[in-house]
């Protein structure tokens, strides 16, 4: 090598040994002016807090979104320290902390650090043996604790020892918790005290609901805060939130029951009845992410139901999913959709929301040029079909109206044959939760209408295998060209447990997942009961 060359190949590595160096200190530099931002960011909460006051007990508030992977837990802690402003006038008691990139300038990271940092913040400005803590957190969760996702740090899982050492620091000897995650209640245990109150958003084996993009806020805490605007006493709005989410749950919402869990200490019932008389009802309070244009399109997402006679006096059911709000443009929302006329035909289509002139637009089979006024659970318009309306309604709204419009050809009469085809899969966690719960504890086999169906159980070697025409018995083998042709359907080849409910050998109505108490047994209920009315009307 020359001494050219080595020259320029020792200031070529010396260029870029210079700029690792720079990117490095930059890199350093912006890492910790974050940090120093938020550490004034969080201070100036902190000595913003008003010293306790008075002879009778303060209810301070600590909320933090734990996961920046989704904007319902955002919404969660701005919605609830809202509400709580609103209930209690807790304005100049409360400190959040919120993981999302988009807030950053508004609230400190939940880091580690900043979560006790605002507690140890609290604990000098509380009264600890008369004041209230309200600890608010919400995340993904899984049995081992709460997700932890902060922008440009590491996951971790904030565990049940986490957040008893987050209330100690507080030093409050009171405490409210309310945990609104997959598998909360596998922290109550370790929470629970004779001074404590934690609401859990799950049991400790089940998950929770509403952790995605097309709903504004978590179900539990959207049904808490509701409970608790009207009636804001914690234990009750618990019980008033558990019973409306166990709704969404049964109108086909969710594959599972959340089952919601509370314990409340034996100590605190004065302590509660204290802070509760305080409080002033909100009855016209709604969510703020409501009042923004984003949260009227979001709030737009859900089933709506169009009931319409066609030529031969048959009942047509046309069914519209609204699923998710893409990024506007001009102020212009775009809104995945799904549409399908039952019995006829389904398809996707994109739909496009104004939320100025409040219309929805779009067109895609089956619902064509659709042009659709925004009103309160109606949108109402044109098609190329002509005019419609349509009601948003829970899922189980739609799944009745399968069952009691049924198409003629599978309608029962008295000799019909009403078959349950049930696939499972040896290595079927799903399918063993299934049988046990509605086979052995009677779910299923104890409905008044099980003895006027047959139940027929198919098997197929393991998840991974499709299902052959052999794994269905005798009785049922003749519909399997038909799943086969059927794009539709033809996840029942594919999926455990898998449901199909036949008439006369012909699918009335099919289901792919454990959950059936929305999509099959009603047009179980209706099937058996056609039955029964035809053979009552014959004799």
């Amino acid at each position: 090598m020359t001494l050219q060359s080595n020259f320029s190949y020792s200031w070529a590595r010396l260029r870029s040994l210079l700029a690792a160096c720079l990117c490095l200190f930059f890199s350093q530099a912006m890492a910790q002016s974050m940090g120093l931002d938020h550490d004034a960011l969080l201070t100036r909460q902190l000595e913003s807090i008003e010293p306790s006051r008075g002879e009778t007990a303060n209810l301070y508030v600590l909320s933090a979104a734990l996961s920046s992977q989704q904007d319902v837990f955002r919404n969660d802690v701005v919605s609830m320290r809202d509400l709580l402003d609103r209930l209690w006038h807790t304005s100049g008691r409360s400190v959040a902390l919120v993981a999302d990139e988009p807030s950053k300038s508004q609230f400190a990271y939940p880091t580690r650090s900043h979560l006790r940092m605002a507690a140890k913040g609290l604990a000098k400005k509380m009264n600890s043996n008369k004041d209230v803590l309200l600890l608010f957190l919400t995340s993904h969760g899984a049995p081992a604790g709460m997700e932890v996702t902060v922008p440009g740090e590491s996951r971790f899982m904030f565990s049940a020892v986490d957040v008893r050492q987050l209330l100690e620091a507080t030093g409050a000897k009171y405490r409210v918790v309310v945990l609104s995650a997959c598998h909360a209640g596998a922290l109550v245990n370790e929470l629970a005290d004779e001074h404590t109150l934690v609401m859990a958003a799950a049991a400790a084996d089940r998950t929770s609901f509403g952790c995605s993009s097309k709903y504004a806020h978590t179900w539990f805490t959207e049904a808490l805060m509701n409970a608790l605007a009207t009636t804001p006493k914690f234990a009750a709005a618990f019980r008033i939130a558990s019973q409306k989410i166990r709704q969404y749950e049964d109108g086909g919402e969710a594959f599972e029951h959340s089952n919601p869990q509370i314990t409340v200490g034996a100590s605190m019932g004065s302590k509660l009845a204290e802070i509760e008389a305080q409080a002033e009802a909100a009855t016209d309070w709604e969510p703020p992410f409501y009042k923004t244009d984003e949260g009227k399109a979001r709030r737009l997402l859900g089933d709506y139901l169009s009931l319409v006679q066609d030529g031969a006096g048959d009942t047509q059911i046309r069914w519209l999913i609204l699923t998710e709000v893409g990024i506007p443009v001009d102020g212009i929302f775009p809104i995945s959709a799904w549409s399908r006329s039952v019995f006829r035909g389904s398809g996707s289509l994109q739909m496009s929301f104004d939320p100025r002139a409040g219309t929805l637009t779009g067109s895609g089979a089956p619902l064509l040029n659709a042009k659709l006024a925004v009103g309160d659970g109606r949108l109402s318009g044109t098609a190329q079909f002509g005019d419609i309306t349509f009601t948003k309604v829970a899922r189980r709204e739609v799944y009745d109206a399968i069952a009691n419009h049924p198409r003629p050809k599978t309608k029962a009469d008295a000799q019909s044959v009403i078959r349950l085809l049930y696939i499972g899969a040896s290595d079927c966690a799903a399918c063993v939760q299934w049988e046990r719960e509605h086979i052995e504890n009677g779910l299923l086999t104890k409905m008044p209408e099980y003895p006027a169906i047959e139940l027929v159980k198919s098997r197929r070697y393991s998840l991974r295998s499709k299902l052959q025409k052999d794994d269905l018995p005798a009785s049922v083998q003749s519909i399997y060209e038909t799943l086969e042709k059927d794009k539709g359907m033809s996840q029942l080849l594919s999926h455990a447990p898998s449901f199909a409910l036949l008439v006369n050998d012909t699918i009335r109505v099919w289901s792919v997942g454990p959950f059936l108490d929305a999509p099959i047994y009603p047009v179980l209920r209706a099937a058996v009961r056609e039955k029964q009315a035809a053979a009552m009307g014959s004799q």
